[in-house]
């Protein structure tokens, strides 16, 4: 039987459950992807053919299988551990040349849960320092960057609130954007929705309008229920003019 779409081979695992190869395909184009990952003691390499381009990556791990050294053709990470925490807590890149491109530290406190990641970045248009607050889960409190490009001046805070029983976690953060995350019992996300609202409260001579953005992006001027006797008033001054059908 023919089969249209996209078709992805699950990937095969060595004895100690590592990937070692992954074959994508697309029909009718044939194979869109594939990888191959060779391990030799404590480093790995990476070769990987997407749509006839190949590249060669390289991984290094320490007695622990964490991450301490990957290089490409781009350039050179480098990993630095506190004790046994399975973060970093130093992430360091650099280009072939061995140039210093960017740096990231993180800090952690054990009394709020929250991570600080500070990451300064030394060329570019986004050079400068940006700042990250995390939760305990991870989730983004605070993000703030002095770039010296106003393109990409960024300052964000966000309040996160959860629901265990219910097993989502909501987001609003000051620009009055929502986010709702669904997640299972192993905290996997199930699903995310984010809704962008735009309210500006707007007094009239007699009445105070909502206006939102509705799902195709229109603004909706729609009446505050709490002020109904003003609404009333509105309606009283101004009576709703007939349509043109109508007769």
């Amino acid at each position: 039987m023919r089969r249209n779409g996209p078709i992805s081979e699950s990937p095969a695992d060595d004895a100690q459950n590592r990937e070692i190869w992954s074959l994508n395909c697309k029909r009718p184009f044939g194979v869109s992807s594939s990888e191959r990952k060779v391990y030799s003691g404590s480093k790995m390499t990476w070769y990987s053919t997407t749509c006839g381009v190949k590249t060669v990556s390289y991984t290094e791990y320490d007695e622990q299988g964490r991450i301490i050294r990957t290089a490409n053709a781009d350039g050179i990470e480098t990993y630095t551990y506190r004790g046994d925490e399975e973060e970093p807590y130093l992430k360091q890149s650099c280009d072939t040349a061995g140039n210093m491109q960017s740096q990231a530290v993180s800090e952690y406190n054990p009394k709020t849960g929250e991570t600080t990641r500070t990451s300064t970045i030394f060329e570019g248009v986004l050079t400068g320092t940006w700042i990250t607050v995390k939760d305990a889960r991870g989730s983004i409190l605070r993000m703030e960057n002095n770039v010296h490009d106003p393109n990409y001046e960024m300052m964000q805070d966000n309040e996160w609130t959860y629901d265990e029983a219910a097993h989502t976690a909501v987001c609003v953060n000051r620009d009055g954007v929502t986010e709702k995350i669904w997640y299972d019992e192993q905290q996997r996300v199930l699903r995310d929705n984010t809704t962008r609202r735009t309210v500006f409260c707007r007094p009239a001579p007699s009445m105070i309008f909502l206006t939102l953005l509705d799902k195709s992006g229109n603004l909706l001027q729609i009446p505050n229920v709490k002020y109904n006797a003003a609404i009333r008033k509105q309606r009283a001054q101004y009576p709703k003019q007939r349509k043109i059908t109508d007769r």
